[in-house]
């Protein structure tokens, strides 16, 4: 089938938070969103901290920031490429598709996306083409830095649409691989409801 179910296409009530508790993300994944927000209210407590005993923190926290981490995900739906790029390709249209996303709003290449319990993720487009886009974050409440991402959809076997997401970024405050499971699950979550729309 070309066209997705319209009920599911229509912006959904989800937010990162309400997946969590809906267990939508896999269980290592609740796992390091729950240690995330335990990091960040231990942050809070570190500005108590004796400046030695801080500085040694910030000099641990810094040496998270050296890896590089890559991360791609894919999926393989029953409909023809151009159809799904029609969708997947609206850089504006996150929204549409990934349950997380409330609204989406455009200023040339700047997009600000507002997830469903109001945290905002500032975003430029880079490079767009007729089967793939890319992107970087400019500000958001992942726990990432230097974050660049493309998506594209490409034909598969037997005429289906393969959809991959991908990025490459550095941690930021937690380790590469709780940064790596918090992006993977992002991934998943608009993934797994595509492959729900084109069912």
């Amino acid at each position: 089938m070309d066209k997705p179910n319209s009920a599911l296409v229509l912006p959904l009530s989800d937010t990162l938070g309400v997946l969590h508790k809906k267990n939508r993300f896999s269980p290592r994944t609740r796992a390091v969103l729950s240690q995330h927000h335990h990091n960040k209210k231990r942050h809070n407590m570190d500005k108590l901290l004796p400046p030695l005993v801080l500085g040694t923190s910030l000099l641990a926290a810094s040496t998270l920031h050296a890896e590089t981490i890559s991360v791609k995900e894919s999926i393989s739906l029953n409909s023809q490429p151009a159809a799904v790029w029609a969708l997947v390709g609206d850089y504006n249209g996150l929204h549409r598709w990934h349950p997380a996303v409330k609204s989406s709003t455009q200023d040339g290449n700047i997009r600000i996306l507002t997830l469903q319990n109001g945290a905002q993720f500032v975003e430029t487009l880079t490079e767009q083409s007729d089967k793939q886009y890319s992107y970087m974050i400019d500000k958001s409440p992942l726990p990432v830095s230097g974050y660049n991402s493309t998506i594209s959809v490409t034909r598969g076997p037997n005429g289906t649409a393969q959809v991959t997401w991908g990025s490459s970024f550095e941690a930021n405050g937690v380790s590469a691989e709780e940064a790596a499971e918090i992006v993977r699950g992002i991934y998943q979550a608009g993934l797994n409801n595509l492959q729900a729309l084109y069912q």
